[in-house]
Formats: structure tokens, sequence, C-alpha cells
């Protein structure tokens, strides 16, 4: 899970560093220092021992430590933090705190390219490091799910407030029409949508550039949904009418259910006290994807490959 973060990175964008400086308690002049800076990234493994090694100018780093084992770590800024690094869905999450205070680091590859996005809230700073004498990765994330039946002889489909059954032939005849790869033509109020759900701007940012492929399969009783994108990959797997643990694109943990009415595939993801449906439905050849978050809907269109 780590390899796609082997190797040497050059810094070629960042943004809102100073402000995440700033908001750190970095003096001024330090600040300045740090802005000019074009670190070169380094990060190598030793078994299960992962090293990251920062060069610059300003000052070199290296910090060495296995996934999830604290370690006592010097930043590039003086300040004497207690760190972990734990592996998130693909993603490298470095947490560390110090002075009853703490920040996070997310470091994830993205379309060939290091996306690093140190959250130390409201400030964020993003950067994006190119890999120096190395193809491209991409990475993977997958989020499957199982959910208990209301019965194994029927599958549910919530209709005017009242639980209707159909035959699992027939609602694996209605689920086979969807089966297919499918590529993002529209979208409308994407960015208002991510919006509602909480989704910080950085992630919105770049969920808004991407331009995904959806792969639906069945498998028996099984279906499965994968997304593909330079953003990133996600996938699900369940069965219609029982509720999974889902991990979606924008990393929210949610218990989720997908089932058929009126021929289309809805699916409700619930979290923290929150609620979003998720509806797909073919119109005209064309997959449409309505995102319902209290009441800000979006509408994203697919066409088959």
């Amino acid at each position: 899970m780590c390899d796609q973060f082997l190797g040497t990175w050059k810094l070629v964008s960042s943004e809102k560093f100073e402000d995440y400086m700033k908001e750190l308690g970095v003096g001024f002049a330090m600040r300045k220092l740090g802005s000019l800076a074009k670190p070169t990234v380094i990060i190598s493994a030793d078994e299960d021992m992962l090293t990251i090694k920062t060069e610059s100018p300003v000052k070199n780093m290296e910090i060495s430590f296995k996934l999830g084992q604290e370690f006592e770590e010097t930043t590039t800024d003086n300040r004497k933090t207690k760190s972990v690094v734990t592996l998130d869905n693909g993603s490298m999450i470095h947490v560390q705190k110090w002075d009853d205070k703490e920040t996070t680091i997310k470091r994830e590859v993205m379309d060939g390219k290091m996306v690093v996005i140190r959250g130390w809230m409201p400030q964020s700073r993003i950067l994006m490091f190119q890999q120096i004498g190395k193809s491209k990765h991409t990475l993977l994330e997958n989020a499957a799910a199982v959910f208990r039946p209301n019965s194994p002889e029927s599958h549910i489909l919530p209709a005017q407030g009242f639980a209707q059954r159909i035959p699992p032939r027939k609602a694996n005849i209605m689920c086979n029409r969807f089966v297919g790869t499918w590529k993002l033509v529209s979208s409308e109020k994407f960015d208002d949508y991510m919006k509602e759900l909480g989704v910080g701007l950085a992630t919105r940012k770049l969920g808004g550039l991407a331009k995904p492929n959806v792969i639906i399969r069945m498998k028996g009783d099984v279906i499965t949904i994968r997304t593909e994108s330079t953003f990133k990959n996600t996938e699900i797997s369940f069965k219609l009418g029982q509720v999974f643990d889902e991990t979606t694109a924008d990393d929210r943990k949610t218990k989720s259910v997908v089932t058929l009415e009126k021929g289309s595939l809805v699916q409700v993801q619930k979290w923290n006290g929150k609620e979003t449906t998720i509806r797909r439905k073919l119109v005209d050849g064309k997959m449409v994807v309505e995102c319902d978050m209290k009441g800000v809907v979006c509408t994203r269109i697919y066409e088959r490959v």
C-alpha cells in the first residue's frame, strides 16, 4: 500500500502555505523563508520502516517510523511533537500533537503526483509533488459492505411510504440494465452538493476537476459499482436491501443501503446523524445520477462507453 509513495518528489505547486504556517505559530521571518523553499521529498522503505527525508535550502529533515506506532518528531519549524502515521484508504495520514495542539498531514498519489494536504482548521495547505525518474502511479481505494437482509427471498423497495417486495430474479433483470462502463459527460451543482456534505475546499476543487468512469457489474445477486478517476478510485459491493459499511471518496464513514425503486437504484448513506441519497436511473440510454443532500441536488449524466 505504501509502494506508490516510494521515490523522489519535487515540489511543483503550493497553496496557502504561509496561512498554514501562521496558524501554527511560525514567526514572520521563518514563514518567508519557508514560502521561498522548493523542497525535494525522498520516501524510502526498509521492510516495515518508512523514512521521509525533506531537503531544501531552509533546512533538511528526516523522520523514520513504523505505521501506527507513535514517534517523537522535531519539525522544520522546531516544534517537538508526538507523531503517528497511518494508512487510510491508500492515503498516508500523519498526525502531529504538541502542547494540546494537533495538525494533520495527508499524503496521497493522484494522477502520478503526490498531493500533500496539511490541515489546521480552518487553514489548509495544498502541495503537489511530481515524481522524479519514475512512471505514473494511480491510487486504488476499496470500500466493501455487508447488510443483513430483511428477507432472504425478496428485496425491499421503499415507495410511497410503503415497503414493497419484488422477486430476486426480477430485481436482477432490472439491475442488469445498469451493467457496463459509463463516462461522465455533464455535471451540475456538484460543488454545491459537496459543500453541503461538509467537504473541504481543496477536496471539492479536486473532485470538481475529475471526470470519472463508472463501471457497474453483477455476479449473482452481488452488485459492484467501481468509480475510476484521476482524483480517487473507489469500489463498493453490496446486495440490494442489505446495509453495508462504506468509505466514500471524501472519506466519510457511512452506513449505506441500495434498493430498487421504480427501476432506479437508490443509495442512502447515513453518518453522524446526517443522510444523503444518490439515485441512479436510465433515461434515453444515459445514466442520470441525482445526489440530494438537504434539498441541494446535483445532477450528473453518464453515457455508456
